[in-house]
């Protein structure tokens, strides 16, 4: 399980950075993700290196079960919406790992559902309710 969640946190990481940016509230989610899935601060910046380097083609291989195929693209999605706006290249992503997961559309809507409840909860838990909906603004959705 421990190498699972190092992957679905390169994953994460290579999502935030996807734009070219990483904004506030996708740091901190970033941290929040680290401090549960028990890495450390070193470790951290390893995976933040190694996250460029993940082969979508691979995943399938290395997360057989369906079930954390689909926690690896609630997470992505996660990290996509983040900054409350979402870029080509960010969608590309989504598109990429869906293809590589061999993820239906049905669950993909799933996992950008949970995605978005993850979202709102932890913008709760951790002060980022106004950025985000500065960012939503800033972006034309509200």
């Amino acid at each position: 399980m421990k190498g699972f969640k190092r992957m679905q946190f390169r994953l994460a990481y290579s999502m935030a950075a996807a734009d070219g940016t990483l904004s506030t509230s996708e740091e901190q989610i970033l941290k929040v993700l680290a401090q549960a899935y028990e890495i450390e601060s070193e470790e951290v910046v390893q995976l933040k290196k190694e996250a460029s380097q993940i082969d979508l083609k691979a995943l399938k291989t290395v997360v057989p079960y369906k079930k954390n195929r689909m926690e690896l693209l609630e997470t992505a999605c996660l990290m996509a919406m983040a900054d409350g706006q979402a870029q080509p290249e960010e969608w590309r992503m989504s598109i990429d790992i869906c293809t590589a997961l061999d993820l239906t559309r049905n669950d993909a809507q799933t996992c950008v559902r949970r995605a978005r409840r993850r979202l709102i909860s932890l913008a709760k838990q951790h002060g980022l309710v106004h950025e985000l909906r500065q960012n939503l603004k800033r972006n034309g959705v509200l």
